[in-house]
């Protein structure tokens, strides 16, 4: 799990983990990520490649206004990682499965606009979530 910057990272070493599980002989393990407002971690090419390794469930809540998660921008060909991104609504109570992944093509939800919402980038299902 990880949130943020720390989402992007849990996103990557989820990946290197079941790429080095996949090599050890007699192991099936599937690893897992789930984040909250990640920022975009890679290109098409190589957010493929993490979706082919990582055959465990992976998941991505978003506010739907958070400015963290829309960067690097999408017309510079980044993507979230995750199969599935799910949006908080503008009424914070309920989810959306947004296209913000390399397997889906066109994106239903606005994750393309950029926000400068900063506190969306701080709650998360009505909880405040700060750093110390």
């Amino acid at each position: 799990t990880g949130r943020s910057l720390g989402g992007a990272i849990a996103i990557l070493a989820a990946a290197d983990l079941q790429r080095y599980l996949n090599g050890l002989k007699n192991t099936s393990k599937l690893v897992s990520v789930e984040t909250l407002g990640p920022a975009r971690v890679s290109q098409t090419v190589f957010a493929k490649l993490v979706g082919a390794l990582l055959k465990g469930s992976m998941y991505c809540l978003i506010p739907a206004r958070d400015p963290a998660m829309r960067l690097p921008a999408l017309i510079w060909g980044y993507m979230h990682g995750a199969s599935e991104v799910l949006s908080q609504t503008l009424a914070n109570n309920s989810v959306v499965v947004c296209s913000d992944s390399p397997d889906r093509k066109v994106s239903k939800h606005p994750l393309r606009v950029l926000s400068l919402w900063v506190d969306d980038h701080l709650c998360y299902m009505g909880d405040t979530v700060e750093g110390d």
